[in-house]
């Protein structure tokens, strides 16, 4: 499969797969640590921690080297983690998951993540 857009340094088929994995793995970490009971800045720091690593993690095996790519990757997987919560996730929490500001903080994370990764690779 090609890829649609053009973008130097950005595979999007790479995206999708890497941005399902950072969706996966935050879905795991999040399902644990709701079910074990942490109170709520627990939880929080908990999720927020695994979602710079997760995608830390994703952006150095991406070999990310610039600001203009890091932008897109991480625009790809916050709307593919969108779609993912839309198809999977709102089963479980209904659409309340949508109005929770810890739930934007992680989205925030990752693109911050990605971005400064593209930073600082220069």
């Amino acid at each position: 499969m090609k890829d649609i857009i053009k973008i130097e340094g950005l595979k999007i088929n790479r995206a999708l797969i890497y941005g399902t994995v950072i969706w996966a793995t935050m879905f795991i970490v999040t399902s644990i640590v709701v079910g074990y009971g942490f109170g709520d800045w627990t939880k929080y720091g908990i999720m927020w921690f695994f979602s710079i690593v997760a995608t830390w993690i994703v952006a150095t095996r991406l070999r990310i080297n610039n600001f203009k790519t890091a932008f897109y990757y991480g625009l790809i997987f916050i709307v593919l983690g969108l779609i993912l919560d839309l198809l999977i996730s709102v089963r479980f929490t209904g659409m309340a998951i949508f109005s929770a500001f810890d739930y934007w903080v992680g989205y925030g994370l990752t693109l911050l993540t990605v971005l400064y990764k593209g930073y600082s690779s220069k």
